[in-house]
Protein backbone atom coordinates (compact mmCIF):
# COMPACT_ATOMS: atom_id res chain seq x y z
CA UNK A 1 0.00 0.00 0.00
CA UNK A 2 1.25 3.48 -0.87
CA UNK A 3 1.80 5.62 2.20
CA UNK A 4 1.98 9.05 0.63
CA UNK A 5 3.07 10.79 -2.53
CA UNK A 6 6.27 12.16 -1.02
CA UNK A 7 7.44 8.70 0.02
CA UNK A 8 6.38 7.29 -3.33
CA UNK A 9 8.65 9.74 -5.14
CA UNK A 10 11.36 9.61 -2.44
CA UNK A 11 11.36 13.35 -1.83
CA UNK A 12 10.95 15.57 1.20
CA UNK A 13 7.91 17.63 2.11
CA UNK A 14 9.71 20.83 1.15
CA UNK A 15 10.78 19.63 -2.31
CA UNK A 16 10.66 22.16 -5.12
CA UNK A 17 8.86 21.59 -8.40
CA UNK A 18 12.21 20.91 -10.05
CA UNK A 19 12.97 18.20 -7.46
CA UNK A 20 9.54 16.64 -8.02
CA UNK A 21 10.06 16.55 -11.79
CA UNK A 22 13.50 14.93 -11.47
CA UNK A 23 12.24 12.32 -8.98
CA UNK A 24 9.23 11.56 -11.17
CA UNK A 25 11.36 11.08 -14.29
CA UNK A 26 13.76 8.78 -12.44
CA UNK A 27 10.97 6.68 -10.90
CA UNK A 28 8.76 6.39 -14.00
CA UNK A 29 11.52 4.68 -15.98
CA UNK A 30 11.99 1.92 -13.40
CA UNK A 31 8.39 0.88 -12.63
CA UNK A 32 5.64 -1.30 -14.01
CA UNK A 33 2.29 -0.13 -15.47
CA UNK A 34 0.32 -0.22 -12.22
CA UNK A 35 2.91 1.81 -10.37
CA UNK A 36 3.10 4.34 -13.25
CA UNK A 37 -0.54 5.21 -12.61
CA UNK A 38 0.22 5.96 -8.95
CA UNK A 39 3.31 7.95 -9.93
CA UNK A 40 1.28 10.01 -12.41
CA UNK A 41 -1.30 10.78 -9.72
CA UNK A 42 1.42 11.76 -7.26
CA UNK A 43 3.17 13.92 -9.83
CA UNK A 44 -0.03 15.71 -10.94
CA UNK A 45 -0.98 16.38 -7.33
CA UNK A 46 2.38 17.68 -6.18
CA UNK A 47 3.11 19.78 -9.25
CA UNK A 48 -0.11 21.83 -8.93
CA UNK A 49 0.00 24.39 -6.09
CA UNK A 50 -3.68 24.16 -5.12
CA UNK A 51 -3.79 20.38 -5.16
CA UNK A 52 -0.50 20.15 -3.27
CA UNK A 53 -1.74 22.52 -0.59
CA UNK A 54 -4.90 20.47 -0.07
CA UNK A 55 -2.89 17.26 -0.03
CA UNK A 56 -0.37 18.68 2.46
CA UNK A 57 -3.16 19.83 4.76
CA UNK A 58 -4.79 16.40 4.56
CA UNK A 59 -1.49 14.86 5.71
CA UNK A 60 -1.17 17.38 8.52
CA UNK A 61 1.73 19.27 6.99
CA UNK A 62 1.27 22.85 8.11
CA UNK A 63 3.69 24.86 6.03
CA UNK A 64 0.93 27.28 5.14
CA UNK A 65 -0.38 30.08 7.28
CA UNK A 66 -3.85 31.48 7.31
CA UNK A 67 -4.36 34.73 5.49
CA UNK A 68 -7.02 37.14 6.60
CA UNK A 69 -9.91 37.69 4.20
CA UNK A 70 -9.06 41.40 4.14
CA UNK A 71 -5.67 40.66 2.57
CA UNK A 72 -7.23 38.32 0.03
CA UNK A 73 -9.88 40.88 -0.91
CA UNK A 74 -7.24 43.62 -0.98
CA UNK A 75 -5.06 41.59 -3.32
CA UNK A 76 -8.04 40.92 -5.57
CA UNK A 77 -9.06 44.58 -5.63
CA UNK A 78 -5.51 45.71 -6.34
CA UNK A 79 -5.19 43.21 -9.18
CA UNK A 80 -8.56 44.37 -10.58
CA UNK A 81 -7.42 48.01 -10.41
CA UNK A 82 -4.10 47.20 -12.11
CA UNK A 83 -5.89 45.22 -14.82
CA UNK A 84 -8.25 48.15 -15.37
CA UNK A 85 -5.29 50.55 -15.57
CA UNK A 86 -3.59 48.24 -18.06
CA UNK A 87 -6.69 48.23 -20.28
CA UNK A 88 -7.16 51.99 -19.87
CA UNK A 89 -3.56 52.73 -20.78
CA UNK A 90 -3.81 50.51 -23.85
CA UNK A 91 -6.93 52.40 -24.94
CA UNK A 92 -5.31 55.73 -24.06
CA UNK A 93 -2.21 54.92 -26.11
CA UNK A 94 -4.41 54.11 -29.12
CA UNK A 95 -6.25 57.42 -28.67
CA UNK A 96 -2.93 59.28 -28.41
CA UNK A 97 -1.69 57.64 -31.61
CA UNK A 98 -4.88 58.68 -33.40
CA UNK A 99 -4.53 62.26 -32.13
CA UNK A 100 -0.96 62.49 -33.38
CA UNK A 101 -1.96 61.03 -36.76
CA UNK A 102 -4.88 63.46 -37.11
CA UNK A 103 -2.64 66.38 -36.08
CA UNK A 104 -0.11 65.51 -38.76
CA UNK A 105 -2.95 65.01 -41.26
CA UNK A 106 -4.37 68.40 -40.36
CA UNK A 107 -0.97 70.03 -40.85
CA UNK A 108 -0.66 68.32 -44.23
CA UNK A 109 -4.20 69.39 -45.22
CA UNK A 110 -3.56 73.02 -44.23
CA UNK A 111 -0.34 72.98 -46.21
CA UNK A 112 -2.05 71.61 -49.34
CA UNK A 113 -4.89 74.11 -49.01
CA UNK A 114 -2.52 77.07 -48.89
CA UNK A 115 -0.90 76.03 -52.17
CA UNK A 116 2.48 74.95 -50.95
CA UNK A 117 3.32 72.60 -48.17
CA UNK A 118 5.69 74.24 -45.75
CA UNK A 119 6.47 71.79 -42.94
CA UNK A 120 8.58 74.24 -41.00
CA UNK A 121 5.80 76.79 -40.57
CA UNK A 122 3.31 74.24 -39.24
CA UNK A 123 5.88 72.40 -37.15
CA UNK A 124 6.85 75.70 -35.54
CA UNK A 125 3.19 76.57 -35.02
CA UNK A 126 2.30 73.19 -33.43
CA UNK A 127 5.68 72.43 -31.83
CA UNK A 128 4.37 72.71 -28.25
CA UNK A 129 1.41 70.43 -29.01
CA UNK A 130 3.63 67.80 -30.61
CA UNK A 131 6.13 67.97 -27.73
CA UNK A 132 3.32 67.57 -25.18
CA UNK A 133 1.79 64.65 -27.10
CA UNK A 134 5.17 62.95 -27.48
CA UNK A 135 6.03 63.43 -23.79
CA UNK A 136 2.66 62.11 -22.67
CA UNK A 137 3.11 59.15 -25.01
CA UNK A 138 6.52 58.25 -23.58
CA UNK A 139 5.30 58.67 -19.99
CA UNK A 140 2.28 56.53 -20.82
CA UNK A 141 4.45 53.73 -22.20
CA UNK A 142 6.67 53.78 -19.10
CA UNK A 143 3.67 53.77 -16.76
CA UNK A 144 2.02 50.99 -18.79
CA UNK A 145 5.15 48.84 -18.44
CA UNK A 146 5.26 49.25 -14.66
CA UNK A 147 1.52 48.60 -14.26
CA UNK A 148 1.85 45.30 -16.13
CA UNK A 149 4.95 44.37 -14.17
CA UNK A 150 3.26 45.09 -10.83
CA UNK A 151 0.19 43.09 -11.85
CA UNK A 152 2.34 40.12 -12.88
CA UNK A 153 4.28 40.16 -9.60
CA UNK A 154 1.10 40.48 -7.54
CA UNK A 155 -0.46 37.56 -9.42
CA UNK A 156 2.33 35.23 -8.30
CA UNK A 157 2.74 36.63 -4.78
CA UNK A 158 1.58 34.14 -2.15
CA UNK A 159 1.02 35.16 1.46
CA UNK A 160 0.02 31.64 2.43
CA UNK A 161 3.47 30.05 2.20
CA UNK A 162 5.67 30.45 5.28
Amino acid sequence: MIQNYYELLDIGFDASIKDIEVAYKNKILKTDELMKEHLNTAYMTLIDDKRRRKYDLSLGIHKYRKVSPIKKVGKGLLRAFLTFMDAFLTWYWCLLFVLIAFSLGYVYYKGQKSGGFDYTYYLDKYRIVLIILGTVGVLDLIFHYYVRRANRKLKHFKWEIK
